[in-house]
């Protein structure tokens, strides 16, 4: 494969990434500050000094920025996923499944969490919800200049 081909190829994952990053920030954001904060506050276990009033950007920021770049890596190196439909489903199932791991080990190892039965399938599914558009824009950038996507933005035209 020439240099170029694969030089773009990681280009169009950085900029998936860095795309899927600032989705996953902002749908956090929105998820957690505005949408359902009350619901979390009510059903953890809390001290003072165990939960910032703010998160940490940088970390956030870089914890985000892995959940993207292996939608990303996973979407173009061994998915070939180029549309968003299909972006939007995969996406949905691994956020899915990766908060309900990340929040199975917090169950099992940290005493959080007050109603697990509640808060745990409602962190999942607005979660899902936010991998399914993250999933799918990334998908979309990763399908930019793929002769497929060209030809059917060509068909609508």
């Amino acid at each position: 494969m020439p240099q170029i081909l694969k030089t773009s190829k990681i280009i169009r994952v950085a900029i998936a990434a860095v795309a899927g990053t600032l989705l996953l920030v902002v749908f956090e954001g929105i998820t957690y500050a505005v949408i359902i904060p009350n619901l979390v506050e009510a059903n953890r276990v809390s001290y003072d000094g165990l939960y910032r009033e703010h998160p940490a950007l940088v970390p956030l920021l870089l914890f985000n920025l892995l959940w993207a770049t292996l939608l990303a890596c996973f979407f173009e190196y061994w998915a070939d996923i180029r549309t968003f439909s299909r972006g939007a489903a995969a996406g949905a199932v691994i956020m899915g499944v990766i908060v309900i791991g990340i929040n199975l080990g917090f169950i099992a190892f940290f005493n959080m969490l007050e109603n697990v039965f509640l808060i745990v399938p409602v962190k999942v599914a607005f979660m899902a919800i936010t991998g399914a558009v993250t999933g799918g824009v990334i998908a979309v950038i990763l399908g930019w200049g793929n002769r497929k996507f060209v030809q059917q933005i060509n068909r609508i035209n």
